[in-house]
């Protein structure tokens, strides 16, 4: 085509094909243009391959790379060992390394982040700097920034800042309101919604068991604790518990998540529990610091009840309980040889 490789002086083994493609390539070697204006900034960049109209355009020294789609890694000046397969992939890398982008816009802004690779639809669309984030799906983070998030499904992680954060599932840990800045969280299932950094959901609002073969396993090692007081209260905080029955209010939930398509239905489940309030009124009631209540962690957050750690008052109450019925059997025993002797004076 016109103009390409029109300045080559010892570039040598690549390959030209299209308007200006590799006009500017002065010594860079074993690299394959094809399209209009492909690689034509290119001055000693090598081992690239750009197909498609002003593909790796404005590189000037990035090395193996491949970009292949309109516009695909367009702005790239020095990152090395990059991959943009389709429009506008990674079209505003600059010094970015490592980076894979497969699907249109994927990686679109990404400036200078390292190790990304994204797979579907304006994936990671937005982000400029994040570093080591793997996320496949379209729309998948699309305005999300960070490091070292995972994401898999369409519109998961959606709206967050935060870092490590892992999102499976369609509409995973989707942020419908403003960016959220959590941080080490883990949403698994169709609209699972995280509320706060360090916290695991599965599953959503609708989901009536979640479960397997084998109970869960707490770490409970002597080695990793400190501090161990028994002071857990026993009667006097279960006798302080009201058990009920109820049933999910999907539209209160709607409205406080503002998820919408939760808010014509009706919960037809009759459910046994407490209700979370109430526990902590009876624990604070104790001066009792109860980890059995997951309290909110932020003005969007919601109480919740870790219900496995009830166990632990309950124990104490058993054992409780046995100390005054062994009181009472003692105080029987001596009531009834007390009877005993009464009955033998009297048949004297």
């Amino acid at each position: 085509g016109e103009y390409a490789g029109f300045n080559n002086l010892n570039g040598h083994n690549n390959v030209y094909m299209g308007y200006s493609c590799g006009k500017k390539n002065t010594v860079g070697s074993w690299n394959v243009f094809l399209g209009n204006e492909a690689g034509r900034e290119n001055l000693d960049g090598n081992r690239n391959i750009a197909i498609g109209c002003n593909a790796f355009m404005n590189n000037l020294s990035g090395e193996n790379n491949i970009a292949l789609g309109y516009y695909a890694m367009s702005n790239n000046i020095n990152g090395f060992n990059n991959i943009a397969l389709g429009n506008g992939s990674l079209s505003n890398n600059i010094n970015g390394n490592s980076n894979i982008g497969l699907g249109a816009s994927s990686l679109l802004k990404m400036k200078n982040g390292t190790n990304n690779i994204c797979i579907g639809f304006a994936a990671l669309m937005t982000d400029t700097s994040g570093n080591y984030n793997t996320c496949i799906g379209d729309n998948v983070m699309i305005y999300s920034f960070g490091n070292g998030n995972v994401a898999v499904g369409n519109v998961a992680l959606n709206k967050n800042i935060g870092n490590h954060n892992t999102a499976v599932g369609n509409a995973a840990f989707n942020n419908p309101n403003a960016p959220t800045n959590f941080e080490n969280s883990t949403a698994i299932g169709f609209e699972s919604y995280i509320t706060a950094s360090n916290q695991v959901r599965i599953g959503n609002a609708f989901v009536t068991s979640i479960g397997g073969f084998q109970n869960w396993t707490n770490i409970s090692d002597k080695r990793f604790k400190q501090e161990i007081n028994e002071n857990v209260p026993g009667l006097a905080f279960i006798m302080k518990l009201k058990p009920v029955t109820y049933k999910l209010n999907y539209r209160e939930i709607a409205n406080y998540l503002n998820k919408k398509n939760y808010a014509d239905l009706n919960s037809t489940n009759l459910q046994t529990g407490f209700i979370a309030q109430d526990v902590e009124k009876a624990a604070n009631e104790l001066g009792f610091e109860f980890s059995g209540i997951d309290k909110p962690k932020n003005e969007k957050d919601y109480y919740g009840l870790r219900y496995a750690e009830f166990t632990v008052p309950l124990v104490k109450a058993v054992q409780e309980q046995q100390l005054q019925i062994e009181q009472l059997k003692n105080e029987n025993k001596a009531l009834k040889e007390e009877i005993n002797k009464i009955k033998k004076s009297l048949n004297k």
